[in-house]
């Protein structure tokens, strides 16, 4: 099973939605299919 790429724009939408809402990481990426340490990840890399 190969990884999954996720575009750019995705991350950032996804960052964004993290940032501007007060549900939690975990919900935010259950919403969307993430992992939540990959969502973590993403906030961190793009801050």
């Amino acid at each position: 099973m190969s990884r999954r790429r996720y575009p750019p724009e995705y991350k950032r939408d996804a960052v964004q939605l993290v940032q501007q809402s007060t549900s939690s990481v975990k919900e935010i990426a259950d919403n969307l299919g993430l992992n939540v340490n990959m969502l973590r990840r993403w906030v961190k890399e793009l801050n």
